[in-house]
């Protein structure tokens, strides 16, 4: 479904929370994304759960500017 996403950037680091939009139900995720800026590259991590904590996930993430 739809979620919230907000964040903020300090130095080389960007930090993001989302959530669900529809509000908080125990099925639903919400999470945290870490990211550091190096080489180019913006790399780290993905972690959420359900409300409940019956799901719980972890990715590591790397984001590469495309060609434009």
């Amino acid at each position: 479904g739809n979620a919230t996403v907000a964040g903020t950037a300090d130095g080389d680091a960007l930090t993001m929370t989302f959530a669900p939009a529809d509000g908080d139900s125990s099925e639903s995720i919400s999470g945290v994304i870490t990211l550091r800026l190096k080489d180019g590259k913006l790399s780290g991590e993905l972690k959420a759960s359900s409300g409940d904590a019956t799901i719980v996930r972890a990715a590591t993430l790397e984001l590469v500017r495309g060609e434009q």
